[in-house]
């Protein structure tokens, strides 16, 4: 039987929800990228209880969290202090190290847990209003979904893990706590040359193309601010690099008939455009980061920002392009006198068909087939650099790690790091060795210098510490 669902208050244990009528938009259809790694999770159940992760709330079908009081008595209650190096939850204590970064909403620190040495990331967030503070908590619970959506599926999530939220009444903060990655997308090209950034980036950027159609089909996902710092990888025992999304504060989904929208956007309420992500990404990629590119794959990048509009006028989105009334300028991430990139690419009259996941991730691999040093195995998540940096030398030639260039074999291993695949063969020094004349009557050849010495009596034995020959008891 059918449940309809009206607008009003509808009590479910000691819980108070608002009910709407609102109902999920029909999914986008699903490609498989690889048979292994897609349509494999478990289904994710009608109500998410997100008790265990600091938010006093069940999240269930067809509620409206526009008018849920979504304020700090929602969360559990913690302690941060910046000046004694010490943060309080309820999962325990930890102690705060070195802060990784900033941004416009908040500080991020590394945090140790005093028992296990457990080590994640908090992030400090200091509400103006409970406005934000609601729009946090938003933030909080897309990230808890997606989480959710793709724990089940092959090298997932596909997001960092959420830990715990919690909220601080003395000082007025918002601490979140999550997963502790290696890196992210932007150090990761920069420390390579743009060779190996033939195979790094495609391979990277694929893998994101795979998992921006899983949120697509299965909760209508966009990030809405996707760039190389909002990309993080995590390696793997096995030494690979899995791609995971991080920092969802402008980000946009539809679970179960419930829009979750992050409140910090503020161009446009379009939830949903397929190609908004990745032509974001690019436009970033090209008109930021083109020096760690070769020209062959920044060429490719050019390509999948070039399409038609509407109009029938061409946009090539790298050099400026023009849409109604609307102009973007080259590098022009936040005009004043232009529209910033993010009012641009928003509006839903704006289509790019090379940036769909689809179309973008058959690009990726067919420029992976024609990078020189090819992968013979399917595309996977980066692996070690090494591979990369031992075909980048010459056969004279070894990789010094510190510089990251190839030099000139000394033939000092000691000074120069070579490549694993060209190191010289170990071979055994031999001793020169004298033909040895036969000791005089009367002595014996030490063993340990070769040497002859006067032999014991027969009443005697050789005292095997001083070597001196002793009366035997």
């Amino acid at each position: 039987m059918k449940e309809t669902r009206k607008k009003g208050v509808e009590r479910e244990g000691e819980e108070e929800y608002v009910g709407s009528t609102e109902t999920s938009q029909t999914p986008v259809a699903a490609f498989n990228f690889s048979p292994d790694s897609m349509n494999r999770g478990m289904p994710t159940p009608d109500r998410i209880d997100l008790e265990p992760y600091g938010i006093r709330l069940v999240l269930r079908r067809g509620m409206s969290l526009e008018y849920e009081p979504l304020g700090p008595s929602r969360l559990a209650l913690g302690s941060f202090s910046q000046s004694q190096g010490r943060l309080d939850l309820p999962s325990g204590t930890y102690s705060v190290g070195a802060r990784l970064g900033s941004g416009t909403y908040g500080k991020v620190y590394q945090v140790i847990n005093s028992i296990t040495n457990h080590v994640s990331v908090a992030k400090v967030v200091s509400p103006r209003d409970m406005k934000e503070v609601s729009d946090f908590i938003k933030e909080c619970i897309i990230h808890i979904v997606l989480e959710k959506e793709s724990e089940h599926e092959a090298e997932g999530p596909f997001v960092s893990q959420f830990y715990e939220i919690a909220y601080d009444p003395v000082r007025s903060l918002l601490i979140l706590r999550t997963e502790r990655l290696n890196g992210v997308l932007k150090d990761l090209y920069y420390a390579s040359t743009p060779e190996q950034n033939d195979l790094l980036a495609p391979q990277t950027l694929g893998d994101v193309s795979h998992i921006l159609n899983f949120f697509a089909t299965k909760v209508r996902f966009n990030h809405r601010d996707l760039k190389t710092d909002n990309i993080g990888y995590a390696i793997t025992p096995t030494g690979k690099h899995v791609v995971k999304l991080i920092d969802f504060g402008l980000s946009c989904l539809t679970w179960k008939g419930v829009q979750i929208s992050g409140g910090y956007f503020p161009f446009t309420d379009v939830c949903y455009l397929p190609s908004r992500d990745l032509m974001l990404i690019l436009f970033e990629l090209v008109s930021y980061m083109e020096d760690v590119f070769t020209p062959r794959l920044l060429q490719l990048f050019k390509d999948i920002l070039t399409f038609p509009l509407k109009t029938g006028d061409m946009c090539r989105l790298y050099d400026g392009c023009q849409l109604g009334k609307k102009r973007l300028a080259a590098r022009n991430w936040k005009g004043d006198i232009y529209e910033s990139v993010y009012d641009f690419i928003n509006n839903r009259a704006l289509r790019n068909p090379n940036t769909e996941p689809a179309e973008f991730h058959r690009r990726m691999v067919a420029f992976l087939g024609q990078v020189p040093h090819k992968r013979t195995t399917p595309m996977t998540p980066v692996d070690k650099l090494i591979s990369a940096q031992i075909k980048h030398c010459l056969p004279e030639q070894v990789f010094n790690p510190k510089t990251r260039r190839c030099v000139k074999r000394s033939g000092k291993v000691g000074r120069k790091i070579m490549c694993a695949s060209r190191l010289p063969t170990p071979t055994l020094r031999r001793r020169a060795t004298k033909d040895l004349k036969p000791c005089k009557s009367g002595q014996e050849r030490n063993p340990a210098t070769r040497r002859c010495r006067k032999a014991c009596e027969p009443t005697q034995i050789r005292n095997p510490a001083t070597g001196r020959c002793i009366r035997r008891k």
